[in-house]
């Protein structure tokens, strides 16, 4: 039977080892994920740690709150790089902004996009992620 999501991106909430997930995409990368470690890939991974992209503050006494994100997984490899993967099935204009402030905050963090599309060649994705060489650390302006 068909089960309507509530999601307004068609979103369906998945239990997978008793944890459930916003999404059945995010269990599958889950799933991979889990199995990178179990093959010794990488060391261990977390998920949704947060990452504060700009700080709370005050404006004319009023609190402002700070804007974070917290990407799906954070994997730690054993030489202690850390790549970060967020699954995401639409991309939402709140979302690209905060990669944006996540890019300009860090311009050197290892971060994967993992979509629907490239679900079957993750392990690769984020492999090439963690050994990719970051030829130019500063931010250029136009």
């Amino acid at each position: 039977m068909y089960k309507r999501s509530n999601n307004k991106y068609g979103a369906t909430k998945t239990t997978v080892d008793g944890i459930v997930f916003d999404s059945y995409l995010e269990s599958r990368h889950y799933k991979i994920i889990k199995k990178m470690v179990s093959d010794g890939i990488i060391a261990s991974f977390d998920r949704q740690e947060v990452i504060e992209l700009v700080p709370s503050f005050r404006r004319h006494g009023r609190a402002v709150r700070a804007i974070k994100m917290k990407p799906d997984f954070t994997l730690y490899f054993h030489d202690g790089t850390k790549v970060y993967v967020e699954s995401k099935g639409v991309e939402t204009e709140d979302f690209k902004i905060k990669v944006k402030l996540l890019w300009w905050k860090n311009p050197n963090i290892r971060y994967v996009l993992a979509k629907q599309e490239n679900t079957t060649n993750l392990v690769q994705l984020i492999i090439d992620e963690k050994n990719r060489e970051f030829t130019d650390t500063t931010l250029t302006r136009p």
